[in-house]
């Protein structure tokens, strides 16, 4: 029977919810300013990953952040935050499909480099 890397499941999760979050996004957008609608969106991913980290009692780790990686993760934020305002942006102006040339443009870049990031 062949078994399954462990990452399999994260990544199909990860593709689900991407789709959902084009859908979901574009009706969002539709009659809201898509900055506002990027910080909403926001404040509930942080509600959902507290909540998460509350329920697994993960808050631990916080103390022993390694402060390159620190500087690392700010850094992918911020890029993040940036990438999710241009993606909002572009629903709100183009139709679903465009929006996600975003996600499929990052899935290519991540493929030109091997299919990882560098650690």
């Amino acid at each position: 029977m062949p078994t399954f890397p462990a990452w399999l499941p994260f990544a199909l999760g990860s593709a689900f919810f991407a789709g959902l979050t084009a859908v979901l996004g574009k009706v969002g957008v539709a009659s809201i300013n898509s900055n506002l609608a990027t910080f909403i969106r926001t404040v509930v991913i942080l509600a959902v990953i507290a909540a998460i980290l509350s329920f697994r009692r993960e808050w631990s780790g916080v103390a022993t952040l390694d402060h390159r990686g620190l500087v690392f993760l700010v850094l992918s934020g911020i890029a993040t935050g940036l990438s999710c305002l241009y993606y909002y942006r572009a629903l709100q102006l183009g139709p679903a499909s465009m929006g996600c040339a975003n996600r499929q443009a990052e899935r290519r870049l991540r493929n030109r480099a091997g299919g990882h990031v560098p650690r």
